[in-house]
């Protein structure tokens, strides 16, 4: 299994949610606009997640919510939290609507860029 990750989680040292934002604008995430260093990170066509990125706080959130647009739950982590440990954190969220335990880790580990190990 190759466990170099890609550029872009090595390129977010100067901010410590770069690869998570860059992540979420893959997906089709929009950012709207930042208030107080918190910034909302919503897909177009509405979803089951909304991503909140507040750097003040140094905290991120991705929320998974219902048609109604309440949570149902929350993930928070610190800047702390490696970028490719958010990156899998995301995938995991992102999919959680699978109820599939390998399908998850499957596509989490897509997201990095590594293939499944040979058995």
């Amino acid at each position: 299994m190759d466990t170099e990750p890609p550029d872009d989680v090595r390129m977010a040292e100067d901010d410590p949610f770069g690869a998570l934002a860059r992540e979420l604008t893959e997906f089709d995430y929009v950012a709207g606009d930042t208030v107080d260093g918190i910034t909302p990170h919503a897909h177009p066509h509405g979803g089951a997640i909304l991503a909140t990125i507040d750097r003040t706080g140094q905290e991120a959130r991705l929320a998974r919510c219902d048609a109604d647009g309440e949570t149902l739950w929350t993930v928070r982590f610190t800047a702390a939290v490696p970028p490719p440990v958010q990156l899998v954190i995301l995938s995991a969220v992102l999919h959680a609507h699978l109820d599939d335990e390998q399908a998850i880790l499957t596509r989490a580990s897509g997201l990095l860029g590594l293939r499944p190990a040979q058995r």
